[in-house]
This record gives structure tokens, sequence and C-alpha cells, in this order.
């Protein structure tokens, strides 16, 4: 679930350039209290007193308005924290309250009143489907569709609680459950787990074809979509974590009716849909079986650690322990002894890869592996190049930049900083890290990659560095009225400093390094292992994108997601006390314009597809053009 921002700060240097007015303003009748921003329809809402009101940026007008009582019961509108309004990412909606969905684009409220749990993105279908409890403990299953701006159909289901999303009601303020293993086939059947529910619904028409309670571990479907597999899991909140069965149940996707089951060697491990057989592996064992449950054919191969398979000319070819062999397409052995392979590799490391959740990071030299408490690095060729470093995320921030190919390391506590960028294919193996004087490591949410380095920064101050990781400049920015109070809420950038995940634009990506922060598409919470992500469905977008672009309120507009912008705005103060919003060049440091701001705490927004900061002052919308 994404914030939107209500207000944006960023970063850097010493300018030249005065403070300058907004280019054009929208007089409004009431004091404005907020600012909201849509990434997506590129449309701001504010919200006063009595109203919640879109603006049409690019003619500087009202184009909807929304009374504040046909919003639903929005208890903290207007507080001193802020309103809550999350963004569905990639789409014109907008969440209030976790109570009311709206399109930003024609202001139209299409859920309100029940509480919004959770909801996904289909871009199949380019609509968002969602989960709402009512006041009883209902919950009904909604597909909101982008193109109509409508409900298309909403579902009455049975769910059962699960004990993890009773932990998780506990310790969040965000709804605490959320869909897991959510397929969706070609011809819009969708299948999820959902509490210890398992549910398949057409999503042509609504139909529910099955609402079971059942000890599942996971869902996944054949390449034609024509069944839904169910691994079996075993009780309580151990089943949540991914500890699999034996055992998986087939359901026709269009019945919703029992087609079968499969009885495993041992405990299922992973999953891989290759040239039209399933092949499934349990612990030492590989099974292909054709898309109705059949079995093909098995190999065993002595217990040994399975951890990868792939389609070759003759047939496939596995990886276990340190060896490879290749089997012909009927699961026959090609060789009559295996291949040693990455002789760099102990027996321990594969025992280690087995057993612990981690987060593969893949180079051309190597792998880089990170867990909660450890970084490992395994070299293809040279075992001496192995490096292993034990952290500690309770006080570290681990990032990666998907441009790249690095991980970034911030190591801090009690004032001693140290800062590591690993990349092997650049040999960037750092033993020792770098001093890092910074006043707010724990809230750094920015970390891309520049034509001459890197950019890091929160929303007071920032870091550069060169190619090889070396500190070249860094900078903090004072906020007026910061002393003696707490700093303003900023939505769009605080981070947990055990999560470290953040989207800059669109086209940097900072990923979570953290195990703790990521979550599994097959309900994994707290891992995120290359063995359980093994079949998991890739979401080619660039279809979505194009389509779905044609229905942005200004079809001109490109989508913010393809946005690497080259500038970071800060909110400031000069000697003289006046108050002005900086942009900064994210390669140099360099001060390119400066935005006049009349208060201490300024409501404000960057739109970086179109080159706007929307800024809330008193009752009017002012907006500036930036450079």
């Amino acid at each position: 679930m994404k914030k939107i921002a209500v207000c944006c700060i960023l970063l850097i240097s010493i300018s030249i350039y005065s403070q300058r007015k907004p280019d054009s303003s929208v007089a409004l009748e009431n004091k404005l209290k907020e600012v909201y921003f849509n990434e997506f329809s590129g449309i701001p809402v504010v919200q006063s007193n009595k109203e919640l009101i879109g603006i049409d940026p690019y003619q500087s007008k009202v184009i909807w308005k929304q009374p504040m009582g046909s919003l639903g019961s929005l208890s903290a509108w207007g507080g001193d924290g802020g309103s809550v309004v999350n963004s569905i990412e990639d789409t014109p909606f907008i969440i209030l309250e976790y109570k009311t969905l709206l399109d930003t684009r024609n202001g139209n409220v299409l859920l309100k009143g029940n509480k919004i749990e959770t909801f996904q993105l289909l871009p199949d279908f380019y609509a968002v489907l969602v989960m709402t409890k009512g006041e009883k403990g209902e919950k009904n299953l909604s597909l909101v569709d982008m193109e109509s701006s409508s409900v298309l159909w909403t579902a009455p289901l049975k769910i059962k609680t699960s004990l993890m999303d009773k932990a998780m009601a506990l310790s969040a303020d965000t709804p605490p459950e959320s869909f897991r293993n959510l397929i969706f086939t070609k011809d819009y059947k969708i299948a999820l787990m959902y509490g210890k529910s398992i549910i398949m619904i057409d999503g042509n028409n609504g139909k529910v074809l099955m609402n079971e309670t059942m000890k599942s571990g996971l869902l996944f479907t054949d390449g034609e979509g024509k069944n839904l597999f169910v691994v079996d899991g075993t009780k309580g909140i151990v089943a949540e974590l991914g500890t699999f069965g034996d055992g998986i149940t087939l359901y026709d996707f269009k019945t919703g009716k029992e087609n079968g089951k499969i009885k495993l060697a041992d405990k299922f491990a992973w999953v891989e849909d290759i040239d039209g057989k399933l092949l499934i592996k349990s612990k030492g064992n590989i099974a292909a079986y054709d898309y109705n449950g059949k079995k093909l054919w098995k190999d065993n191969f002595q217990a040994k650690v399975i951890y990868n398979i792939e389609k070759a000319t003759e047939g496939y070819m596995v990886y276990y322990g340190s060896e490879k062999m290749l089997l012909d397409n009927d699961g026959k052995k090609i060789w009559k002894k295996a291949e040693a392979v990455a002789s760099n590799f102990e027996p321990a490391d594969y025992d280690w890869l087995e057993s612990q959740g981690y987060v593969k990071y893949p180079y051309d030299a190597g792998n880089l592996y990170v867990t909660s408490e450890i970084i490992r690095y395994i070299d293809n060729k040279d075992r001496a190049k192995n490096y292993s470093r034990i952290i500690n995320y309770r006080s570290n921030l681990v990032a990666y930049d998907e441009t790249s190919r690095s991980l970034l390391v911030v190591e801090y506590g009690l004032g001693k900083e140290s800062l590591y960028l690993y990349n092997p294919d650049k040999g960037l193996l750092p033993k020792t890290g770098q001093s890092l004087n910074i006043k707010k490591p724990g809230y750094l949410n920015v970390f891309e990659k520049t034509a001459t380095g890197y950019f890091i920064s929160n929303p007071w101050e920032y870091v550069l560095m060169d190619d090889n990781g070396k500190i070249t400049a860094q900078k903090y920015y004072s906020t007026p009225g910061e002393t003696g109070r707490q700093l303003m809420n900023v939505a769009s950038g605080v981070l947990d400093v055990a999560s470290a995940a953040s989207t800059v634009d669109g086209a940097a990506d900072v990923v979570a390094g953290s195990p703790s922060a990521l979550g599994s598409q097959f309900g994994v919470p707290g891992t995120s292992t290359e063995q359980v992500e093994r079949g998991q469905r890739k979401i080619e977008r660039a279809k979505y994108y194009s389509a779905a672009s044609a229905m942005l309120y200004n079809p001109v507009r490109q989508n913010s997601f393809t946005m690497n912008s080259n500038y970071a705005f800060y909110f400031t103060k000069d000697k003289t006390g006046n108050k002005f919003l900086v942009q900064v060049e994210k390669i140099s440091g360099k001060e390119i314009d400066k935005l006049k701001f009349e208060n201490n705490a300024p409501k404000y927004l960057i739109d970086n597809e179109e080159n706007r900061v929307f800024y809330i002052n008193k009752n009017n919308l002012d907006i500036f053009q930036i450079k």
C-alpha cells in the first residue's frame, strides 16, 4: 500500500537564484487543509473543511467537488497528523481512511462505508480487486474497473481469519490481511488465499466457484489455467510461514470442483512450469506431472539439495549439491556420472541456502545472499573471493538499485555511521565501511543511480557518491520551525529502519534488502527465498501501461512510472528567515531554483512527470512550473 505524498521534501547546495512566486493559482472558497496527489492520473486533490476538490493542473481550474459528508466516516481528516490517504499504485484510485475508494479523474465515489482491508491491481483486467469488511464482520470482494470508473461486481464471502492476520492486527495501524498467492488466468478466473480460506471466482461476473476453509500452504496453476493446485499446509501459524505438506489437491478452474490429488515423496519445496510440464521438487526428488496432475516421470537424487532445473536441448538440466545432471524428456539420466559445478561452493553452503530465508542478488561474477543477520557472497569461479559479514537489521538500512545492480548497506547507531556499496561485477566487496556523517540515517529513503555515481537522501539531507562508492559530497538542510518540535510528517518518505523500501520516480527503484521487509507472493511473510519464488507468475506490465494511458484524465500525460527525475527538493530557509523550496541537481548538488513558501509547515507535493509543484497557500492552490 503506497501512501500519497502529503508533503514531499528532498534536498542540496548553495544557490544564486532568488525566491520566486507561483506561475498560476487556483482560488477556492474555503481554507485548504491538505493536498494529495495521484501519480497515475496527475490530478492534485485538495481538502477543505467542507469539500474534497479535484484540480485540473493543465488549465488551473476545478474539475470536480465532493462534499465531505458524501465520503463516509472520515474521523481523522484534518487533524494535526494529517489524513490517512493511500494511492493504489498505477491506477487513478485513492483510498480515504481505509473506507472510501475514489476516482481522482472525476471524483466518483466507488466504494464507501465498509473497511477496505486490502486491494490489488489486476493488469490483465485493467481493474482493481478490493476486499472490504462490514460492521458485522462480513467480507465482500469487489472488482473496480478503471475504464468505466465503476464497480463491475461484488461477491459476498465467508472468511476465517488466520492467526497471522490476528497477530498483525495487534501491531499494525494498516489493514492486517492481504491477498496471498493471487492468481488470475487468461480467461479471467481468479484464485487467492485470504485468512484461512481458498477462494475461486469467475472474474467475468463475480460468481463464487469455491470458498473453502482449509490448511493450505501455496497455490499455483498450470500454464493453461486449467487447474488450481493447492499445496497442503501444516497446522497453525507455521503453515502461514511457508511450511508445506506432501499433498496437492487439484481444482477445476472453470467449476471450482475437486479434480484430483497428488501425493509427493516428501514435503513440497517448489514447482517449475517448463515445456508444458509441472516439475515439482520435494527434498531430493524431482517429479514431472501434466496439467491434469498425472505423473509423467520421477527421478530421485538421493536427498541431495536440488536448487535449480532448466530446459536443455536434450531435456532438462538439474542442479543439486555441487553437481549437475542432464535428464532426457522422459526424466531418464543421459549422463552416467554427474558433472561438477561451482567448485567454490562448500557442502555447507548448500545446506545454508536450503535452510535460510534469504534475498538473492545475482551478478555475473557470483551471487550475494542477504538474510536478516548476514551478507554472503559466493563467487562463480574463485572460492578465495567468497565473502561473509554479519549485519544487524535493527540498526541498519539495506537497499538495492536495479539500474546499477548495486547494493547499499548503511550501518548506524550511537552516532557512528558506516556506508558499504556492493557490486561484485565491479569488484566492490568492501570489508570496511566508509565513515558517514549524517544526522538522520534512519530516514534514508532514496538510493538511485545517476550519470556520475549515486544519490542517497532523506527528507533533510543527501549524500553523493561516485561509481566506486566513494562519498564526494553531502549536505543537511535545516527545516524552518523544526527547533523544539517534531518535524512535519513526510508521508512520501519516512521509512521504518527495518524495511528500507521506496520507489523514486518509478525508474530507479529502492528495493528492500531486508527479508523482514519482504512478503512473498507465495504467502511466506518474513522470507523471500529463491526456492519459494519458483513458479511465481511474472506480470509483464508494458501492455497494461500502454492501454491504461488512454484512461488518464489527460491522455497526453506520460505515465510517471517511466520518469527518472534529475532533481530533488528540500524545504529550508535562508539566514534572514525567508522560507523556500530549493530544487537541487542530483548529479552535482547545484541549486537550480527556489520556490517562495509562506509558512513553517507547508503542505505541498511534486509532480515529477509534468515538473510541477502544488502548494497550499491559505485558500489557494499555488502551482509552480519547475525547471
